[in-house]
Order: C-alpha cells, then sequence, then structure tokens
C-alpha cells in the first residue's frame, strides 16, 4: 500500500495496487461520517483521500480496512467535527462494502461498480446509495435506527424489501406510507422469480426511508 500525502499536509492519501484479484472488500471497523464513495477505472485496486483525524487503513489481499479513532457520541457525529474522506473503487472488481458501527452523511455512487453485497450497520443517517444493475441475488443490509436513508436502482431492476419493526414515512416506488408498525415486506412485481435482484433488509425500524429508481436523465 502507498501512502502518498502527509498528515501534517491536512489529509492523507491510500492506495494499492490491484494485481490479478477480480473480487475486493471494503470495510469501516469504527463507523464513518462525511464519506464519499464511487468507482473508476483505474489500475490501482483503491485510491482513498482521508482529512484530519486520518484514520488506520491497511490492505490484507484484496481487503481495505479503514479505522477510525475511537470518538464519543457527540464528538463523532456532530457536523464538521471532522473532514471524512473520499475512496474510489476500481470498478472492474466485484465488491463487498461493509460499515461496522453507524454511518451518517454518507453518499455511494456505487453506479459503475458491480456490487456484491453491501451492509451498514446500526444507526445510518443521511445516507445516499446509487446501485449498479445486480449481477445475481445482491444484498443490502442496513442495521437499526436508520433515517434519511435514500436507495437508487436502475430503472426496470426488480427488488425485495423487508423492514423490521416499523417504519415512519416510506416511499417505494410510486407508494407511500405515513407510518408502518411491525415487519413490512415488499417487493416489485416478480422479483421472487428474478435472477438478478436487489434484497434490501432494515433490521429494525426507520424513518424518512425511500426506495426507487433512478431517473434516466441523472444516468452518468
Amino acid at each position: 500500500m502507498r501512502n502518498d500525502t502527509a498528515p501534517a499536509a491536512g489529509g492523507q492519501d491510500f492506495s494499492a495496487p490491484r494485481g490479478a484479484r477480480t473480487e475486493g472488500r471494503l470495510e469501516f471497523s469504527r463507523g464513518a461520517a462525511h464519506l464519499a464513495i464511487h468507482g473508476a477505472s483505474m489500475e490501482d485496486l483503491f485510491r482513498a483521500h482521508f482529512g484530519q483525524p486520518v484514520p488506520s487503513v491497511t490492505v490484507d489481499g484484496a481487503t481495505v480496512t479503514v479505522e477510525y479513532p475511537r470518538f464519543g457520541q457527540r464528538g463523532w457525529w456532530r457536523p464538521g467535527a471532522h473532514r471524512g474522506g473520499r475512496v474510489t473503487l476500481n470498478q472492474d472488481l466485484a465488491w463487498h462494502l461493509t460499515v461496522h458501527g453507524g454511518v451518517a452523511w454518507l453518499d455511494a455512487d456505487l453506479r459503475s461498480l458491480r456490487l456484491a453485497a453491501l451492509e451498514l450497520g446500526r444507526g445510518a443517517s443521511q445516507v445516499e446509495l446509487r446501485l449498479p444493475r445486480p449481477a445475481g441475488v445482491v444484498p443490502v443490509r442496513v442495521g437499526g435506527g436508520a433515517s434519511q436513508l435514500r436507495v437508487r436502482r436502475p430503472a426496470g431492476v426488480p427488488v425485495q424489501l423487508r423492514i423490521g419493526h416499523g417504519v415512519a414515512e416510506l416511499r417505494f416506488d410510486q407508494q407511500a406510507w405515513g407510518a408502518v408498525g411491525g415487519e413490512l415486506r415488499l417487493e416489485t412485481p416478480e422479483a421472487s422469480q428474478a435472477p438478478d435482484r436487489y434484497e434490501i433488509e432494515i433490521a429494525s425500524g426507520a424513518a424518512h426511508l425511500e426506495v426507487s429508481t433512478e431517473q434516466p436523465s441523472s444516468q452518468p
């Protein structure tokens, strides 16, 4: 792995060669905030820039692990508490993306990636996910307490949605609900038989959730 910029410069750049890898994993072990993720065509496995405080970044094979210092709860989520980061992933690999713990202010434009799975820990807030066309059944798992979560997928892509223990303010394509108690299961027509689809699961409770299709005019 290469560390290209010293922390004293206000941040640090990281990258690693791809080699012959066909799959990759990106894991945030202690949450994340003010984070952007996208894909690009490049020779490296990944490239990233993180502002202060700079997290620890390690590469083990095709697994990239990002670990921030421990913060108190108020310090971690306070807007402006740190400068966040931007991660670019090699779009020719199939990626597993995981954030353990909470995540806030996440913009993940994954439309150019091959997404194998995505998991966000409990307490996801202010999150926008723009998904690519799936190859096979692709799971998207979000821990309980999610709020202000918007998931967009390409038009015509089947999806199954399961929410445990209630939701407040949900939009699922052209349908909308104010509040629903208990478990909720929704799916697009014939999604259960579709070989290529998303399975989205919110573990326990959500508020201000949108699952919809990408507008053609906003495609890259």
